[in-house]
């Protein structure tokens, strides 16, 4: 109790915004493990923790040396294990006021019309396809991997770049605030316990890029017709083309939790 009256006499203003941003950054580390592998490696680390605590209280010498010889590279073991969790965290923390300050400007009604028309068209056809729709986080690095466009938005334009008959129907469209960007880009299949072994690689790789960014990605299944909804990791099957425009609506340059609008969402 003595330390505690004593810590509270220098406990300054400062100290609560040191404490308050120290907290932020540990939430949103977490939010990005949660539902991932990492969280279970991060809970590894944290038993390793208590093993310690138990070890110094009880001088268990091997187990101490041992801990201790792991503590003292924590913080390059930290980032070897997570450095996914990291980059997606930097690029989303760089992004975030850039991105709103862009579409600030922008009327997104029109934009949201021609994607949901031309992927519930596409869902009729049975014909695969991925459109993934930027948000917070930068696609830059996925551009690369495709065919450049800078192209308006359009219905008949993302009808023709996912006809099976297509040069670019393969891979994924990236669209950029009010511009398709890029097509037939390439999304790497992320590798994840969780993941359903029913779903084809078209949505495996839809829900591996929404595990590493917040955009927004509309997947259509060749065999089946099914159009779903990806983001933060989780898949959603959209049953009517008004529920596909708002949640685009809803979340796309708002910052908004998707769960509001789908909550019935299932973890991937």
């Amino acid at each position: 109790m003595q330390i505690i009256t004593e810590a509270w006499r220098f406990f300054e203003f400062k100290d609560i915004i040191d404490v308050f941003v120290v907290g932020l950054i540990f939430y949103q580390f977490i939010k990005i493990l949660r539902g991932t592998r990492s969280m279970q490696m991060l809970l590894g680390i944290i038993l390793l923790g208590v093993v310690s605590v138990v070890g110094r209280s009880y001088k268990f010498h091997s187990i101490n040396w041992l801990l201790e010889n792991f503590f003292d590279s924590f913080i390059l073991i930290l980032v070897i294990l997570f450095q996914e969790e990291i980059r997606s965290a930097l690029v989303a923390m760089a992004n975030r006021q850039n991105f709103f300050k862009k579409l600030k400007d922008v009327d997104l009604e029109e934009v949201i019309n021609e994607v949901v028309e031309a992927s519930w068209e596409l869902k009729e056809s049975n014909t695969g396809a991925i459109i993934a729709i930027e948000n917070k986080s930068g696609l830059n690095n996925i551009l690369e991997s495709g065919t450049y466009i800078n192209s308006v938005v359009h219905r008949d334009l993302l009808l023709s770049i996912f006809n099976p008959k297509s040069p670019l129907h393969d891979g994924a469209v990236v669209i950029q605030k009010n511009k398709i960007s890029a097509a037939s880009c390439f999304l790497p299949i992320q590798s994840n316990g969780n993941t359903s072994n029913h779903l084809g690689a078209r949505h495996r790789a839809a829900l591996g890029l929404s595990r590493l960014v917040d955009a927004l990605i509309i997947v259509v299944s060749e065999e089946t017709g099914q159009l779903s909804l990806c983001f933060e990791g989780k898949i959603k099957p959209i049953k009517d083309s008004f529920t596909l425009k708002r949640a685009i609506k809803f979340s796309w340059g708002t910052g908004e939790d998707l769960e509001q609008v789908l909550p019935s969402t299932e973890g991937s």
